[in-house]
């Protein structure tokens, strides 16, 4: 059953736009599955759903997001931005810019993006953003923005299977955090960000990426489809797109991929 998240309700949150209307599940599918289905039936931008526990989180390339309960952040956003398709993927961008300045309040040092949509800790995934768009049943088009934080994770709850690439601020710190207000910092985030692109546009979101963006200068694979991009990582445009230099200096725009990079 959906429930009004009940610290919400008492004037703590002052956004704009994320976080209009805060529902809380204490265990589902998904909260993207969740998001999705609000946004079918109409409702506004800046809806969120948070969930203490996922059964079925998602990850990106239909990979599983491990989602024990009350340990971490599992929420999906609602938005409907007037963005084009081809630039979509910059509120992936966003979200993640939101994300690491988040981790950036606990961890002043080796925080770093991977692009497009991961934050990493010395280089061990804490944060990863899912996009998805639909078309609402009056025939307008959303997204839905899911994000995951490993925020209390200890090693025993990270998956064997990744225990060498995941960590948490726990195990970053030595010692566990208020979630509420991990996610209150987010939310605040989230809704300062959107802001500015819907006022200025995404050239200040794409600056603050770029210099948090620890794929730039090393050289990169980037499986995409069937295809493999191999080369040097020269930045990441107005668009969002990977610029990719292969060894015949051909420079490659690359949108998404699942991208392995070495130093």
């Amino acid at each position: 059953m959906m429930e009004k998240f009940s610290f919400f309700t008492k004037g703590r949150l002052n956004t704009k736009v994320v976080g209009k209307e805060v529902v809380f599940y204490e265990e589902t599918d998904s909260t993207n599955d969740d998001a999705y289905n609000l946004a079918m039936n109409g409702v506004d931008e800046g809806w969120v759903v948070i969930a203490r526990n996922q059964r079925k989180g998602k990850g990106s390339r239909g990979r599983v997001w491990t989602s024990p309960g009350g340990q971490n952040i599992y929420l999906s956003v609602v938005l409907r931005p007037k963005v084009s398709t081809e630039k979509a993927s910059l509120l992936t961008i966003l979200a993640t810019l939101a994300v690491a300045e988040t981790i950036n309040d606990y961890i002043s040092k080796g925080v770093s993006i991977k692009w497009p949509n991961d934050v990493l800790v010395s280089e061990k995934k804490i944060s990863g953003i899912l996009l998805e768009m639909g078309i609402d049943r009056n025939k307008d088009r959303f997204f839905i923005v899911g994000i995951g934080i490993n925020v209390n994770s200890t090693k025993l709850e990270i998956p064997t299977v990744v225990s060498d690439l995941a960590t948490s601020l726990y195990l970053e710190i030595g010692y566990a955090v208020s979630i509420k207000d991990v996610l209150f910092k987010l939310l605040y985030r989230l809704d300062h960000w959107y802001g500015k692109y819907n006022t200025y546009g995404f050239e200040e979101i794409i600056e603050r990426f770029r210099a948090q963006c620890a794929t730039i200068g090393k050289t990169v694979s980037v499986t995409v489809g069937e295809s493999l991009i191999e080369g040097l990582a020269l930045g990441v445009d107005e668009d969002g797109f990977l610029l990719v230099e292969d060894e015949d200096s051909v420079v490659k725009k690359v949108i998404s991929g699942h991208l392995k990079s070495e130093v």
